[in-house]
């Protein structure tokens, strides 16, 4: 961004080419050939206008959602795809942030997710940058010379400086908070070096995060949080079961034998549709407290969880030691509700297969196709090789360079 302002800069002022004694640059090519002649380690002239379109894009986008948007283009490793999109894509993406449209699902996943995510950052990494961070900035504009990075109207004031062709970003909308929300205390100015040249100095350290007090982010993710779990009735049971036994963790599918397998599956078919219905969190207790003794299941019956008897409630099941064995949410938590539309149309990219319906209204002879959705690594595990206490997402392979997460987005199953 700071190259692409320095060649705006050399392209809207004639009196500096003049100055150098050769004619006004009018094009990329002729700030070029005139301005980075005397430049150590030169680029090629097609790395060169590279760096100027990249420099482009980030600031539109950083003009859409203040220098913390990039934050999540280099934490989620998007730098390649970024940079990859056309030229309209970005434009349309920095008028999407400044004004977001409610109605829309890329709108509401704004509003929703990356807004309230971007206050998170600010609230934990706020810093400044300098007033004379990008060239085209007039020096009348800051009367201090370090300015808040975390301040949204003065990030739409400095990116609306730089020029987009034909583009102009939109007027930031009241989705956008105006003021700060978080206290204010000393931040780290960026870049610490005074040397403004055509290219970053080398010299120049890497930003120090300066963190808040972890109590006071603690606070407000908890306060985000709640209703959530205040909304939904939350049951913890814990049962008898000790997976570290042999018996356990061994699967009991015959493995010799097709045709065993397949009477085992039938068998087990059969009992689990005549699995007891237990009537009441105390039953479903009772239940667990007489099939399981001495670390393992007595018999062979299953149990239904179902969502008529437990509307609306979470059961949390624990075995001996305290470790999640399952998990069953009869709902749907009200914020992951509001933002399933937005997160499902991100999901499915350009096509939208989701069609409402009211199964209730459709009769119980109705069938729909559904799709289940889950995080799973495929590039970095295989078989029973991956860590189970390590979430597919963390999940990497040694001695590469790139992980590919758009492979753990969600996805229409072939089995549909």
């Amino acid at each position: 961004m700071r190259l692409k302002a320095s060649v705006q800069r050399i392209l809207e002022d004639v009196s500096g080419c003049q100055t150098m004694g050769h004619a006004p640059c009018r094009t990329c090519l002729d700030v070029y050939n005139n301005h980075t002649e005397d430049t150590s380690e030169r680029p090629s002239f097609n790395v060169f206008s590279k760096w100027v379109r990249c420099g482009t894009k980030y600031a539109c986008i950083s003009g859409g959602g203040s220098l913390y948007i990039l934050f999540i283009i280099i934490c989620f490793n998007m730098k390649f795809q970024f940079e990859s999109l056309s030229r309209d894509v970005v434009y349309q993406l920095g008028n999407a942030l400044r004004d977001p449209d409610p109605a829309h699902p890329t709108g509401r996943l704004i509003i929703d997710c990356i807004i309230p995510t971007l206050n998170i950052l600010i609230k934990t990494i706020p810093f400044n940058v300098q007033a004379t961070l990008f060239s085209i900035i007039p020096q009348e504009m800051f009367e201090t010379p370090s300015i808040p990075a975390y301040c949204f109207s003065i990030s739409d004031s400095i990116f609306d400086l730089f020029s987009y062709k034909n583009f102009q970003l939109k007027p930031c909308s009241g989705w956008w908070p105006r003021l700060p929300h978080y206290p204010l205390i000393p931040s780290p100015t960026w870049p610490t070096s005074s040397s403004l040249t055509l290219f970053l100095p080398k010299d120049v350290p890497l930003l120090q995060p300066r963190h808040l007090l972890p109590s006071t982010l603690a606070e407000e993710l908890a306060q985000q949080r709640k209703g959530r779990i205040e909304s939904m009735r939350v049951t913890t049971i814990r049962i008898d079961f000790d997976p570290n036994q042999e018996f356990n963790s061994t699967c009991p599918v015959p493995k010799d034998s097709p045709g065993d397998a397949y009477a085992w599956t039938e068998c087990e078919r059969r009992l689990a549709e005549e699995a007891y219905e237990p009537t009441s969190i105390e039953d479903l207790e009772l239940w667990f407290k007489t099939n399981f003794s001495g670390g393992r299941k007595l018999t062979d019956g299953y149990v239904v969880i179902s969502e008529e008897m437990f509307p609306n409630q979470v059961v949390q099941i624990l075995d001996k030691y305290g470790h999640t064995l399952l998990l069953v949410c009869t709902g749907t938590p009200e914020d992951i509700r509001s933002r399933m539309d937005s997160n499902m149309f991100v999901a499915f990219g350009d096509r939208d297969p989701l069609t409402h319906m009211d199964t209730s209204l459709l009769g119980i002879n109705h069938t729909y196709v559904n799709f289940h959705c889950s995080n799973y690594n495929r590039h970095s595990t295989q078989g029973h090789e991956a860590p189970p206490t390590l979430h597919p997402l963390q999940a990497k392979k040694v001695n590469v360079t790139h992980t590919n997460y758009t492979q753990m987005v969600p996805r229409l199953s072939v089995e549909t």
